[in-house]
Parts: structure tokens; C-alpha cells; sequence
């Protein structure tokens, strides 16, 4: 049976929690930074999470779910229930491939459309990010998480 800490010790974890853990500081950062892209994709009628899916529809070509939710750092179902509010908003395509096993997703027209528009509203919320936090800043910020992200999925 495990010991349970002491209370002062177990204060402090928690304190440590909400201080010191890096999946905190990250979801915390995460939320606030999502915020800001969101206000401005509002406009257009995609969320933050939308768009890297239909970025990456529109690079990768009719694409099956697996390597498209790899490419994304996604696993599997929480694609497939985002790829749900794409399909019903005409924003992607899904269909079967020749082999009915797999299914093949597309941008459509519409999503190549609402893409466009919400290359500008991504374009203004980078901007403004990178022009107050530091343009060098934000790219060693970017390959520090991705260093953080190989090592935790270690």
C-alpha cells in the first residue's frame, strides 16, 4: 500500500502543480495564446483547431486518416471528431479510397475558400504575437517545444 505524503508535502506538490509543471504552464499558455487566434478566425468560422486540419488537407492532397492525423500530432479519434464539424460546415470531404478500408480526406472548394480568408485572419493574430513577444523569441519558443515534445514522447 502506498504511503500518502504529509500534508506539508503534499501541499507543496500541489503548489508545484499550478508553479513548476511543464503540462500546465504549456495547456494555460495554450489557452491563452488559442484565444487570441480564435478571435480573430472568428470571422471566418473556423476555430484554431480547424485550421491546421484544413492546412494540412489542402497540402497533403486527398489523404488518409492515419498519416494525416500523424502529420498532425493527433491521435486518430480526436481527428476524426474534428474532421465531423468540417464535414458538416462543407469544409472537407471524407470518402472511402479504392480500398474501402480507408478513407480518403479532401478540402473542398468551400474549405479551399475558407482557407484563403483565414490565412489573413492567421496572418494578423501571428503578427501580432510575434511583434510583441519577438519575432527570434518565438521561433527558439518553437523549437524548445518541439525538443520538449520528442523528449516527452520518449
Amino acid at each position: 500500500m502506498a504511503k500518502r505524503p504529509a500534508q506539508p508535502e503534499f501541499d507543496r506538490d500541489c503548489q508545484d502543480i499550478l508553479t513548476q509543471c511543464a503540462c500546465e504552464a504549456l495547456r494555460r499558455t495554450s489557452r491563452t495564446v488559442t484565444s487570441r487566434y480564435q478571435e480573430n478566425l472568428r470571422a471566418v468560422g473556423i476555430t484554431a483547431a480547424q485550421l491546421p486540419i484544413l492546412v494540412a488537407a489542402h497540402l497533403m492532397g486527398p489523404v488518409p486518416l492515419s498519416p494525416l492525423a500523424t502529420q498532425l500530432g493527433m491521435d486518430r479519434t480526436t481527428l476524426t471528431r474534428n474532421l465531423a464539424g468540417l464535414q458538416e460546415a462543407d469544409l472537407v470531404s471524407v470518402d472511402p479510397d479504392v480500398d474501402r478500408r480507408v478513407r480518403l480526406i479532401s478540402i473542398t472548394p468551400t474549405g479551399r475558400r475558407a482557407l484563403r480568408r483565414a490565412t489573413g485572419a492567421w496572418r494578423e493574430a501571428q503578427s501580432h504575437v510575434e511583434s510583441a513577444f519577438g519575432r527570434e523569441r518565438m521561433r527558439a519558443l518553437i523549437g524548445e517545444l518541439e525538443a520538449l515534445a520528442s523528449v516527452a514522447a520518449r
